[in-house]
């Protein structure tokens, strides 16, 4: 029995939507995908894909590129836009230009139906570690966003670094939640404690022989 291989960052039982409408390739590729240990849906076509969904959310949905009702491209802008859902191409074609437009959909992977059914499982595997790869990366910068908007304080300070230490803002972030975490501290405190301290070296007067102790701010 063929098993993926194991990773923290894929589901313990993946569930994928193959959609593909020559049952009898569908057929193949669902056995052999249910052998590697994937929990699986097959549709026929846009219609069964989109119920599907609507039943339960896929971890990778699988598109045949040459549909009868709609072309499986045009279903692979509808994942990405509207639901979200990363997505892998299936077809029999190997030209360039489709492998483009697939690559710029943003799919995971291409799969060929004429490739050794024994690369298939790698091959979903590996679109399955990219999709997680992604979804962390919309995690991290949602939370740095949130971090932002959530916390004034926070924000002004990684303004703060941005002009005194030359960096973009998420340098500035990244060294004011290193600061936080070897004092293990939250960020926000750590914060405020920058611009107390630069508060007050604003405030500081320096009164230099013959300004008439005009103060000055440093």
């Amino acid at each position: 029995m063929l098993h993926p291989p194991p990773s923290p960052e894929i589901p313990a039982a993946p569930y994928l939507l193959v959609v593909d409408d020559d049952p009898i390739f569908a057929a193949l590729l669902a056995e052999v995908l249910r052998r590697g240990g994937f929990q699986l849906t097959v549709a026929s076509g846009v219609a069964e894909a989109l119920t599907a969904i609507a039943a339960r959310r896929p971890d990778l949905a699988i598109l045949d590129i040459l549909l009868a009702e709609e072309s499986g491209l045009d279903l692979a802008a509808r994942l990405r836009d509207d639901f979200e859902i990363p997505f892998m191409m299936l077809s029999g074609l190997d030209d360039a230009e489709t492998v483009q437009r697939a690559n710029d959909l943003g799919a995971l992977a291409y799969l060929l139906k004429a490739t050794d059914a024994r690369q298939w499982i790698l091959t979903v595997v590996t679109a399955m570690m990219h999709a997680s790869e992604r979804q962390q990366l919309r995690v991290g910068e949602s939370r740095f966003a949130h971090a932002l908007t959530d916390n004034r304080a926070t924000s002004m300070a990684v303004g703060v670094l941005m002009e005194r230490q030359r960096v973009d803002r998420r340098q500035a972030f990244e060294m004011l939640r290193a600061r936080a975490r070897a004092e293990r501290r939250k960020i926000g405190e750590v914060a405020e404690e920058l611009l107390l301290s630069l508060e007050k070296l604003n405030s500081w007067a320096e009164v230099r022989p013959g300004n008439g102790g005009t103060p000055r701010k440093l």
